[in-house]
């Protein structure tokens, strides 16, 4: 890979931008500290953001989608990834990868990513087979 860029969107931009100070606060007056106090902190400051948990597995409210292109010199291609309920595909990954361990299905081992260790596309599929996901590719 020789080009990658990344581009986030969040819908909550007053939340947004309360996380990135917070960040710039740690860094100015918490990163001295140990890591108890720190923890502490980062932990004080948590509970004063989020007193009560957000509904999460909303598909109607919790949906993303990822855009990804890749190009050569002459042809490309294009995938774009339709989700929902980011926490419980979190789930399906952790049970799609125990599945793989049980049934010796591994693809690589040691310090490796999910996708080389079990296929993205296998990873893809069991999110779609929850209906959690869905995708196209497109060549050019």
């Amino acid at each position: 890979m020789r080009n990658c860029q990344l581009l986030v969107s969040f819908r909550n931009q007053e939340r947004f931008n309360a996380v990135i100070g917070l960040l710039k606060k740690f860094e100015a007056e918490c990163r001295h500290l140990d890591f108890a106090e720190q923890e502490r902190i980062t932990n004080e400051w948590g509970q004063g953001i989020t007193a009560v948990e957000p509904a999460r597995e909303v598909p109607e409210v919790n949906r993303c989608i990822l855009s990804c292109e890749g190009r050569g010199n002459t042809k490309s291609v294009s995938v774009i990834l339709r989700g929902n309920s980011p926490y419980a595909q979190t789930g399906v990954f952790g049970a799609e990868a125990a599945r793989r361990v049980l049934r010796r299905q591994l693809l690589a081992t040691g310090f490796v990513s999910p996708a080389q260790a079990f296929g993205a596309r296998n990873l893809i599929a069991a999110q779609a087979e929850e209906g959690y996901l869905s995708y196209e590719v497109t060549s050019h």
